[in-house]
């Protein structure tokens, strides 16, 4: 699906020679690492964080997030785009009888079954 909007849309006459030029990697830069500090953990470990603005597939990253941003939502509304949503969500509820609850996610994907995973996405 992704390969056949990105192709309609480059291959239109208005858009295809600056769309090209636009998506087309040139004068690139390599990818910063860097970390930030977990100020919450024992010893503060950093949380590596790759920066890819200026790398070679910058531009097409962006363009084809807008693509398939659309089907990354929940269609049950259980998503969340910011802490601000949860918050004014939240503060609709009556809460006085349940419980909220925070998990740390620790190695999510080294323990994410990969067969199954897969299957799932296709099945979709």
């Amino acid at each position: 699906m992704v390969k056949s909007v990105l192709l309609c849309d480059i291959h239109r006459p208005e858009n295809s020679c600056l769309k090209y030029q636009k998506l087309y990697p040139n004068g690139s830069h390599i990818g910063v690492l860097y970390g930030l500090p977990k100020t919450h953990k024992l010893g503060t470990p950093a949380r590596p964080i790759c920066s890819a603005i200026g790398t070679a597939t910058h531009e097409l990253g962006k363009y084809v997030s807008k693509i398939i941003k659309p089907a990354s939502f929940c269609s049950l509304g259980s998503d969340l785009s910011s802490t601000f949503q949860f918050v004014n969500q939240v503060r609709l509820e009556d809460l006085s009888s349940r419980y909220m609850v925070s998990l740390d996610v620790r190695s999510l994907f080294t323990n994410v079954p990969l067969k199954e995973t897969i299957d799932i996405c296709l099945d979709r």
